[in-house]
């Protein structure tokens, strides 16, 4: 681990000071109207997140008005641990040690980086990373994240070689909401060697990543290979990027308007879309609403040949029903007239049966479900009553007493009535009383 040692020391920070000024700015314009909030700061020990830290502690030290209410928030470190790296542990006493100086207080949030066979390793701990922010975020919390204009630039070049349309190569936005709050980058405008000035000049400690020098990893490659070559003839190269990088912000908020108006007129309440009416539009507007549909249905964006075979495969006609289009991370299916968006189903590798015991919910991890026994009160206190339930998964040819008849019915042509979708059927619980399948629990 190499570590860059100083002394760190929290004097009153000069207006004159860039980097100062344009926290100030921003933090002023973002925080002044969600007083009073948590502020989180990602906090990895480099040097970027050390001169944010370092910039908010003083702030709250110094008593910096901020408009309309003084210092509207409090702040807290959040330090991400990978466990990737030999020098992890090293990291995570390296930044509690230096959030305990500037009396903020420290949280390590541990991860496990699962990898994906499609994605990078990078991407991989960024998703990781991500999550776990998500999961500790309070409702209203704002997220700072010391992302540079440098880093802006690099990530609009990255989306720009992978043939990103604007949604990508608007690269990161200052403010958006996230979780239950927001993420705000407040040095989005500022370019890395000024960040670098300001922790040297303010004695600043940070600690250096060795993995930033490997470039098998596609930024470090664009950082240290391609980089240095743009600068030499462009020496604005980041903030002309940055600015290309808001321009088609400006651009994705117009198509995504667009595409907003199409979901209104194509998308139920169920968060599916009917095909009838996406139907007459055309390619372009197919793809736009597609788009805006997954995001919307929080699902990862596909690619131009994935959204292609798509709509080939399910918006090419009415006829046309049944299937999977997949991608990591998402699958699309189409019943009747109707698309359907989610994560990958797993498959169902036991059927269980299993007696349910009275005023007990049930757990049914095959399915990702649990059953209320409240509920079943509530909504069938006969079949509550019962002496024996036993609870299975579909196995095929079920049959069950049709209510005020005398003779049963095939499930399958009630899942048919119902409108259900195949995929889900296997995946609903049914509940036996004294042998007999009952359908008083709501489907």
């Amino acid at each position: 681990m190499a570590e860059h040692l100083a002394r760190t020391v929290h004097k009153p920070i000069s207006e004159a000071d860039p980097v100062a000024e344009e926290i100030r700015r921003v933090l002023l314009g973002r925080l002044d109207g969600l007083a009073p909030c948590r502020v989180l700061v990602g906090y990895s020990g480099g040097m970027d997140s050390s001169v944010l830290l370092h910039l908010v502690s003083a702030l709250l030290k110094n008593g910096t008005d901020f408009g309309s209410v003084r210092i509207p928030f409090h702040a807290h470190a959040v330090h991400v641990h990978h466990g990737l790296s030999a020098d992890a542990d090293a990291w995570e006493a390296f930044c509690r040690r230096h959030a305990a100086q500037a009396e903020i207080p420290f949280t390590t949030l541990r991860v496990k980086v699962s990898q994906d066979k499609n994605q990078s390793p990078e991407e991989a701990a960024r998703t990781a990373r991500y999550e776990a922010f998500r999961r500790f975020m309070q409702s209203g919390d704002v997220l700072l994240l010391a992302h540079q204009q440098d880093d802006q630039a690099e990530t609009l070049l990255l989306q720009l070689l992978r043939g990103s349309g604007p949604q990508g190569l608007a690269a990161m936005p200052e403010f958006r909401q996230f979780a239950r709050g927001f993420i705000l980058r407040p040095m989005l405008k500022l370019p890395r060697s000024r960040v670098s000035a300001y922790a040297r000049e303010n004695g600043l400690h940070w600690v250096d990543d060795l993995s930033n020098a490997n470039t098998d990893y596609d930024r470090n490659y664009l950082r240290r290979r391609l980089v240095p070559v743009i600068a030499e003839r462009w020496p604005q190269w980041s903030r002309t990027l940055g600015r290309a990088a808001d321009h088609q912000s400006e651009a994705a908020a117009v198509m995504n308007q667009a595409a907003d108006g199409l979901l209104k007129l194509c998308m139920g309440s169920d968060n599916t879309l009917d095909v009838a009416a996406v139907l007459p539009l055309n390619d372009n507007e197919k793809r736009l609403l597609l788009r805006r549909w997954l995001q919307q249905c929080g699902m990862k964006p596909p690619s131009l040949r994935r959204l292609r075979h798509l709509i080939a495969s399910f918006l090419s006609g009415l006829s046309s029903s049944g299937g999977v289009v997949c991608w990591p991370g998402t699958e699309v299916r189409r019943y009747r007239n109707k698309l359907y968006a989610m994560e990958p189903l797993l498959p169902i590798t036991q059927k269980p049966e299993v007696v349910w015991r009275s005023d007990t919910d049930l757990n049914l991890p095959q399915v990702n479900k649990t059953l209320s026994w409240c509920q079943l009160r509530e909504q069938s206190p006969e079949l509550a009553a019962a002496s024996s339930l036993v609870v299975r998964l579909r196995c095929g040819g079920e049959t069950y007493l049709h209510p005020g008849k005398k003779f049963h019915k095939p499930l399958k042509k009630l899942f048919q009535e119902l409108g259900i979708p195949p995929w889900q059927r296997d995946r609903i619980p049914l509940i036996y009383a004294e042998g007999e399948l009952r359908l008083r629990w709501r489907l």
